[in-house]
């Protein structure tokens, strides 16, 4: 996110059914030039009419991220087809590589994929100047479960940075 919070564009939204309403007319919106720039709460972020909204706009290809730091939700107004192109062909060939080099003993210790993660939300202020949020959805991933298959134990993030510094990565990956 590209943004000072003390300079932020960013709607104040107090309730669940604000936040609902405007993220709804963005995406009916269709593309336009501007990101939607939400200063919501945890709370109004993870209600129920927030979060069905925002897995409609990720099946749209928008994307997402929520600043725990800031309390600011940003969605991308446009997917960027060159961006998706590289996340499409990266998890694509993480799956096959895992499916096609793994024995099947070593897969069920092994997913790969797109799914939402938890960063540790450090605040790592020795590079990057863009703030790190709590939850995303990296470009592609792996993550090595605990022993009884059902908890994640380690993560390895694949960002595509087309726009991003290296710095603003490496921020990513912490």
């Amino acid at each position: 996110m590209d943004y000072s919070p003390e300079k932020s564009n960013a709607l104040l939204v107090a309730s669940p059914a604000e936040a609902h309403d405007r993220i709804k007319t963005f995406l009916e919106e269709g593309p336009c030039d501007e990101d939607l720039l939400l200063k919501i709460s945890w709370a109004v972020y993870i209600s129920g009419p927030v979060q069905g909204l925002l897995k409609l706009a990720r099946r749209r290809k928008n994307r997402f991220e929520f600043d725990s730091e800031f309390d600011i939700l940003k969605i991308r107004a446009m997917p960027r087809p060159l961006h998706d192109a590289i996340q499409d062909t990266v998890s694509r060939l993480l799956v096959e590589a895992c499916h096609t080099t793994l024995t099947a003993p070593e897969r069920k210790y092994i997913t790969c994929g797109i799914k939402q993660i938890y960063l540790s939300n450090r605040r790592l202020r020795d590079f990057g100047h863009k703030p790190q949020g709590l939850k995303k959805y990296p470009d592609a991933g792996l993550e090595f479960l605990s022993d009884d298959s059902t908890k994640p134990r380690y993560s390895v993030v694949f960002e595509v940075g087309l726009t991003q510094s290296h710095d603003d990565l490496r921020r990513d990956a912490f």
